[in-house]
């Protein structure tokens, strides 16, 4: 190798390492998991720029390092690239021809692991690099399978006026593939030719391929980029839209003190809260959990909402509230469902009446710290449309609190997967009741936030709902001719205490 080759090599080598030092700043800025096709690009290009300094004359001179430590580096950089290089064919692959680059990169492993096993065990570098060809030969050969394979699927998605950036890339990286494909054959070709002494021709087109690489991994990006702007966007509209369906305060109803939280999992979530106002301090009060996460259970969430509020003329009977709401929600979604607890508070007669369709039960924490749990069964909405559920009733005191609340609150799990749960439920709500509403639920969401730990992500939606019966309603005229609902009477319920 003469010292213009030597020193040409050590160039591009050094570009080649500079190139992917750069596509590893990239990644760790965008995310690694965002797309892997830049690491093992970038791993790819480290190797090869890495296994051109090894080779390059120059570079041993000016280390002092012995020339069998480079030539060891040279030959097992070169027994291990296959591997990098066919996982990041797999990424960029079509799906269809996925599992044949996995079956290959995984064979690349066992390879590179025996050849340089044997290497070490003969003490000898190269010991089976006559193997290489062989192998280079069929990757080149799969190469040009996939990507004229994965080029020929994606001419399919759009017409050629809306092709793709990574359509384009591809482009131009088959071009790169074929210029080095031409200059790699022509020196192993003529290698025992007078043209023998020429050295840089694969390197030459290496460089012509991992330009059109990188020009591929670079559109690839700025689409994923762009692809994953616009979900942001349709998200933050979808997360105002169920921002809007949500009371934007709660009711000032006379004797009742009303606090409400909402705590989502996600940027939108499935969880729903409202109010029926039906003056003179009686109101209605639902709280609703939709089976899933993310948009599709925030869009039934706006149908709940819907539903709910059809049934303002008989806010009175929370059976017939939520068997409205389950007529009008079956049929409407597949493959999901939807389970609510629905609360009616009289204040002047200091009574509730409620009603559920599968959801936990509303818990009564009375001025005297007893806790009651007022569980009525009820089958979750929107299976069957005559469902048909009964009403519980229940009297109330003056500072006695209700709490409403999604499964989310039980389910919270801390580090080592052990649920929130009804115990620790009740020992915050009973720590907490000698102060005011808000506090009381202060007290309960850091009692929450202090289980799952620092910074740890909810794994459901949690809302919660306080209502307390004020002191000031026994000052409050009863009126004795308001029927809180058809068929109370005698077989009013009273929940379980604990």
């Amino acid at each position: 190798m003469t010292t213009l080759e030597s020193l040409l090599i050590a160039i591009i080598g050094a570009f080649l390492v500079a190139i992917s030092l750069t596509t590893f700043a990239v990644s760790s800025l965008r995310g690694w998991s965002r797309d892997r096709a830049a690491p093992f690009f970038g791993v790819v290009v480290l190797l090869y720029g890495v296994r051109l300094l090894a080779k390059s004359t120059l570079v041993w001179e000016a280390t002092g390092l012995p020339g069998t430590w480079f030539r060891s580096a040279d030959v097992w950089i070169t027994y291990a690239i296959l591997a990098p290089a066919t996982m990041f064919a797999e990424v960029i692959a079509a799906p269809a021809y996925r599992i044949i680059a996995r079956r290959l990169w995984q064979i690349d492993l066992i390879y590179a692991a025996l050849a340089i096993g044997a290497d070490i065990a003969f003490r000898r570098p190269g010991s089976v690099l006559w193997i290489n060809p062989i192998a280079v030969i069929i990757h080149f050969s799969l190469a040009a399978v996939l990507l004229i394979g994965s080029f020929r699927m994606r001419r399919h998605e759009r017409s050629p006026r809306q092709a793709s950036p990574t359509r384009r890339g591809m482009i131009i990286a088959m071009i790169g593939w074929g210029i080095f494909t031409v200059l790699a054959a022509y020196e192993t070709i003529f290698r025992r030719s007078p043209l023998k002494s020429v050295n840089y021709l694969e390197p030459v087109g290496m460089l012509a391929f991992i330009a059109g690489l990188g020009y591929f991994v670079a559109e690839r990006a700025i689409e994923s980029e762009r692809r994953l702007f616009s979900i942001s966007k349709e998200l933050e509209t979808a997360r105002n839209i169920q921002q809007s369906i949500l009371p934007a305060v709660t009711p000032s109803a006379p004797g009742l003190e009303i606090i409400a939280s909402y705590l989502p999992m996600a940027e939108v979530a499935g969880d729903f809260y409202d109010f029926l106002d039906q003056g003179g301090g009686r109101l209605g009060v639902l709280v609703a959990d939709v089976s899933g996460h993310g948009v599709p259970a925030a869009l039934i969430a706006s149908m709940v909402k819907v539903a709910f509020a059809a049934q303002a003329d008989h806010a009175s009977d929370p059976a017939r509230v939520i068997a409205g709401m389950n007529h009008a929600l079956c049929g409407k979604f597949e493959f999901a469902y939807v389970t609510a607890t629905y609360a009616f508070i009289d204040p002047t007669r200091r009574t509730l009446a409620y009603a559920s369709a599968g959801h936990p039960p509303i818990l009564l924490l009375r001025a005297n710290g007893e806790i009651e749990s007022l569980e009525e069964g009820g089958l979750v909405l929107a299976f069957t449309p005559d469902t048909s559920y009964s009403n519980a009733s229940i009297p109330l005191d003056p500072g006695d609190r209700l709490l409403l609340y999604t499964d989310g609150l039980l389910e919270t799990a801390d580090l080592r997967g052990t649920f929130f749960g009804d115990a620790r439920l009740f020992e915050s709500l009973r720590k907490a009741a000698s102060h005011n509403l808000p506090t009381s639920l202060a007290h309960l969401i850091s009692d929450l936030n202090s289980w799952r730990g620092p910074n740890a992500p909810l794994t459901d939606d949690v809302t919660l709902v306080t209502v307390e019966l004020r002191a000031d309603t026994l000052n409050m005229p009863e009126t004795t001719s308001f029927c809180l609902f058809e068929g109370m009477g005698k077989n009013a319920r009273k929940g379980s205490s604990v």
